[in-house]
């Protein structure tokens, strides 16, 4: 499998399959050499946000990366729709 666009080969960039970032908000955002920059955070034990990582998505596929969150997001509503209307 070709390495994802705008990362050499052997990168480190490119985590693991199980590499693991819990977020629960995204704490910044910019694009940088054709790259988006996602600054990914989650509140800590204390209250404050913490950062807890960065996703990176080249610009070529970030509207289908968005249409598929998109997507993932009308399905999740629409089962809560379903279960609270039946």
């Amino acid at each position: 499998m070709p390495p994802p666009l705008g990362f050499p080969p052997h990168s480190d960039a490119v985590c693991a399959m199980n590499d693991v970032i819990f977020a629960d908000m995204l704490r910044g955002a910019n694009v940088q050499n054709g790259v988006a920059r996602l600054q990914l955070g989650a509140m800590g034990a204390d209250g404050t946000p913490q950062p807890s990582g960065q996703l990176l998505v080249p610009l070529a596929v970030l509207p289908a990366f968005v249409a598929a969150m998109t997507d993932l997001l009308r399905q999740l509503e629409a089962r809560v729709r379903d279960q609270t209307a039946g």
